[in-house]
């Protein structure tokens, strides 16, 4: 990649920069935080204990950074398009997003029952096809009995609701512009949270409803917005400037949480703090990186971002209904903190290498087929 210095970075290194990189890293630290919270390691008081648990507090963040990527491709895409053919981006989001998901829920539910089949001592009970139903209609959510066929899924029905809603906002942006969009995101994303609160409504990630993240989605959109009418914005955003508001902001939606400054809800209500300051942070880093990394190791991050999604979809059924009823105990009484850090950075590229490989091996067929 070009070294530009102090000019600014042309469109097509904007988008791997801001959304590329930091996606790579995002899936890494998710799959990284979900084998510490579904794997039962040995978990004592040690120095070791509490980095491991300081890793998991800080890799769980990063799902919210992937509110802010969808907003920010999505409206990147479309706004240099005009007039956008809202069915052809409909049916382009079915086939990427809804197909590959309802395959992964299937085959999950599949081996959670079969799990139980082969170990009916395990404890765990067989998932009712009302689970499936619930997962395959995007209203998992909101049926507890099935959270915990996929805990991590709780996102998907979230992000399906705010591509619904992203006509809207989109056309909100271009007529008000991107502050106009911010401020309304915060209004309705806050106001729905207090709601659900007081109406007693779940306002955990499991039960969360896709308002509750709309303000993490419009600051993505209206990212996007700026950086397409000034590509050098990112120069400024990649500073060490930013990196340190980053970590202000970071630092304080932590306080936030931990004191519920605003009650038992508000560990959603300072999520926008927690993604904005992530962000932040981590495009200053992306950004050198990606100055001084090797091609080799610039093509490693675009592989692990293309493949994201499906590393998502994939890495907790193995660890749940693959490795878990297997290897669980051992994980219990003989695998402590520094051992479980490097397992869970293996573990992350495992995944990685089986999305890789299933893709490659079903070009190769789709391209022995075509010939």
């Amino acid at each position: 990649m070009e070294k530009h210095g102090s000019s600014a970075i042309p469109p097509s290194d904007v988008t791997f920069v801001s959304i590329t990189m930091v996606r790579a890293v995002a899936i890494v630290a998710i799959i990284v935080e979900n084998c510490f919270t579904l794997l039962p390691w040995k978990n004592g008081e040690s120095a070791a204990d509490l980095l491991a648990t300081l890793i998991t507090s800080v890799t769980g963040t990063f799902v919210h950074l992937f509110f802010i990527l969808s907003g920010f491709g999505l409206a990147l895409s479309c706004l240099g398009k005009s007039p956008v053919s809202w069915t052809a981006w409909a049916r382009k989001r079915f086939t990427k997003i809804v197909i590959p998901f309802w395959a992964a829920v299937m085959v999950t539910f599949a081996l959670a029952n079969l799990a139980y089949s082969w170990a009916p001592d395990s404890g765990q009970q067989p998932f009712s096809w009302v689970t499936l139903l619930a997962y395959l209609t995007f209203l998992r959510n909101a049926y507890s009995p099935g959270w915990e066929l996929n805990s991590t899924l709780w996102f998907m029905p979230v992000i399906i609701g705010l591509y619904a809603l992203f006509p809207l906002l989109l056309q909100v942006m271009k007529r008000y512009g991107p502050v106009v969009l911010m401020a309304l995101a915060l209004i309705v994303g806050n106001s729905s949270v207090a709601v659900c609160v007081y109406l007693g409504y779940p306002v955990s990630h499991q039960g969360a409803l896709p308002l509750y993240f709309v303000d993490e989605f419009a600051l993505g959109m209206a990212l996007a917005a700026v950086v397409l009418r000034d590509p050098g914005q990112l120069n400024r955003l990649g500073g060490l400037g930013a990196f340190f508001a980053g970590l202000v902001f970071y630092t304080a939606g932590g306080f936030m949480a931990r004191y519920k400054w605003l009650g038992a809800g508000f560990g959603t209500y300072n999520d926008i703090f927690t993604a904005a300051g992530l962000y932040l942070m981590l495009l200053p880093v992306c950004r050198r990186v990606s100055e001084a990394a090797s091609p080799g190791l610039l093509k490693l991050f675009d592989s692990v971002s293309r493949n994201a999604y499906l590393m998502y979809l994939v890495h907790a059924p193995i660890i749940l209904y693959i490795l878990k009823p297997y290897v669980g105990a051992f994980f219990m009484t003989s695998v402590g903190a520094l051992p479980m850090i490097f397992l869970t950075g293996l573990y992350a590229f495992l995944v990685f290498t089986l999305v890789e490989g299933v893709q490659l091996a079903g070009r190769n067929v789709m391209a022995v087929m075509h010939h």
